[in-house]
């Protein structure tokens, strides 16, 4: 699977919301923010150091700390610093946001109850909806992600990872009307991705919506195409719209880039049962 998009940028959480978290002492905190602005890093870390010897229980300190370190990839000692921050002030949005992208981009569990906690503080959070959706579809856990996936729909718009997983989820659960439309918006974002194409006419022809199946497949009939599994595909579609000779040539194609799988046989020597052509099947199966 392929890793999905940041979701949120850490050095801005310290530019736009931890100075909210706390009683104002803006000089060591706005230094620290305009050091990690800069990117340095080993500055800024060595200020919170020294700020955090004088002021243990400032939340808007740990929280640059585990900025800092989260942009080094020290994420062991970034989760360390916004657990800390979270220890002292549980419902802080920045340090909830920080910890959730570390364990996010790791692919751990423990970043779907952190999110659940952003969205229960803030429901309007897209971004916390959509990668809660994300890693509940890769779970399987389709129903739940299905709601967290429409709770972001101008995000999961723009991203191909989430519109491949929301339609998935949408298929496994019998919403093909819904389905169709996620895997047409995707085939649309990547144009360049023929598996966005394929995916979408599978699903047009198990809607038997088969002209618009061949639409969706024409761009991937090309003379280089090496994918027999898109030529089946293509005969399927066309042998359930009447036209005949191009299932028997597009299954043809099929056999001949494969010729080792037996299904494509079978279903040739099926199409000429359907149309009596019996020695021609006999014969393409010898």
């Amino acid at each position: 699977m392929r890793r999905p998009f940041h979701l949120w940028c850490l050095a801005l959480l310290g530019v736009s919301c931890v100075v909210a978290d706390g009683p104002q002492r803006p000089a060591p905190v706005a230094s620290i923010e305009s050091l990690i602005r800069s990117g340095q890093l080993d500055q800024a870390l060595r200020l919170t150091r020294s700020t955090l010897g004088e002021s243990p229980g400032d939340v808007r300190v740990w929280t640059l700390q585990g900025i800092a370190f989260s942009l080094q990839k020290n994420d062991r000692e970034a989760l360390a610093a916004f657990d800390e921050a979270l220890r002292l002030s549980p419902k802080s949005v920045p340090a909830l946001k920080g910890k959730a992208q570390l364990l996010y981009r790791a692919e751990d569990e423990r970043a779907v109850p952190t999110l659940r906690t952003l969205v229960e503080l803030d429901p309007a959070d897209e971004v916390a909806h959509e990668m809660l959706a994300v890693l509940e579809a890769r779970k399987g856990n389709c129903k739940t992600a299905i709601g967290d996936f429409e709770s972001s729909a101008r995000g999961v718009a723009g991203h191909a990872v989430s519109l491949e997983l929301y339609g998935s989820c949408l298929q496994q659960t019998g919403q093909m009307q819904k389905a169709v439309a996620a895997f047409q918006q995707l085939a649309s974002l990547v144009p360049e991705q023929d598996s966005a194409k394929y995916d979408l006419a599978v699903l047009l022809v198990d809607a038997k919506r088969y002209a618009e199946a061949l639409i969706a497949l024409k761009p991937l009939l090309r003379p280089d195409q090496t994918d027999p599994d898109i030529f089946s595909l293509a005969a399927e579609a066309y042998e359930a719209t009447g036209d005949t000779p191009n299932a028997v040539s597009h299954l043809r194609q099929a056999i001949l880039l494969n010729p080792k799988n037996a299904a494509y046989y079978t279903a040739f020597a099926l199409l000429c049962l359907d149309h009596e052509s019996f020695e021609v099947g006999v014969k393409m199966l010898t």
